[in-house]
C-alpha cells in the first residue's frame, strides 16, 4: 500500500511522496521478484509518484491495474456515473466542514476527515 506503508502519514495526500530509498529498495526487490503496488489512490497518481518502471500497479484499490508487457485491466466502469452522483452529495454535506476534504478518483471516492 502507498500511503501509510510505503510513504508516512500525512496531513494532505498531494504531500505523500516515496522517499528515494524506498524507491530504491523497491527497485532491489522488483529485480529479483515480481512487485506491485496497491493503492487507493488513481492508477496514474500512484505510477508517477511512485516512478519506478517494471512492477505492476493497482489504483483505486484494484479496480484499475496496469503494469509490464501490456497489463491492463479496469473494473466497474459502468459505476462510474453512480460515482458522480455521490461525489455531489458528499460535497453537500461536508464542504461545511473546516479541514473536511472531499478527494474524486475515478473508481473512487475518498472522505478525508484528518484535519477535522
Amino acid at each position: 500500500d502507498y500511503d501509510g506503508t510505503l510513504t508516512l502519514i500525512v496531513s494532505h495526500p498531494k504531500d505523500a511522496w516515496l522517499a528515494d530509498s524506498m524507491r530504491q529498495t523497491l527497485q532491489e526487490l522488483a529485480a529479483q521478484t515480481p512487485v506491485a503496488i496497491l493503492s487507493g489512490r488513481d492508477l496514474d497518481d500512484v505510477r508517477q509518484r511512485a516512478g519506478i518502471d517494471d512492477i505492476v500497479y493497482a489504483g483505486s484499490h484494484g479496480f484499475d491495474i496496469a503494469g509490464p508487457h501490456g497489463l491492463r485491466r479496469q473494473m466497474a466502469t459502468e459505476f462510474l456515473p453512480k460515482l458522480d452522483t455521490v461525489e455531489n452529495e458528499l460535497h453537500k454535506r461536508l464542504d461545511g466542514i473546516s479541514g473536511a476534504l472531499v478527494e474524486r478518483k475515478r473508481f473512487s471516492i475518498a472522505a478525508h476527515y484528518r484535519n477535522v
